[in-house]
């Protein structure tokens, strides 16, 4: 399991719970992060949970990008996301909780 964060070693009691899990850097509000990201991954993907996410912010913030930043963190950076892993490894991921991602397909039976 790879746990994608903004700063990896908040992930640290998780990966001591999950043993073979790894955190890796991802801020998903930065276009070259989530460049660096899918250029670095290897193998399948089997799951994607998007959830990274802002709201109500104090102030209108704009990124390094010129976009807003709940707009690059809510949705850009994960409709960047998806179709990067997808590049670097054939096939749909299981699922994502954002509108960029192909639905999955149903299983039988379930």
């Amino acid at each position: 399991m790879t746990i994608a964060t903004r700063i990896p070693a908040i992930a640290q009691p998780l990966l001591e719970e999950l043993p073979g899990s790894r955190a890796v850097a991802l801020d998903v509000s930065d276009l070259a992060s989530v460049r660096a990201f899918c250029a670095d991954w290897s193998g399948p993907v089997d799951a994607l949970v998007a959830n990274a996410g802002v709201m109500l912010l104090p102030t209108c913030e704009v990124n390094a990008h010129g976009w807003e930043t709940q707009l690059s963190t809510n949705y850009l950076g994960h409709c960047a996301l998806v179709p990067g892993l997808r590049s670097r490894r054939p096939g749909t991921p299981a699922g994502s909780s954002r509108p960029c991602a192909q639905p999955a397909a149903p299983t039988p039976g379930t």
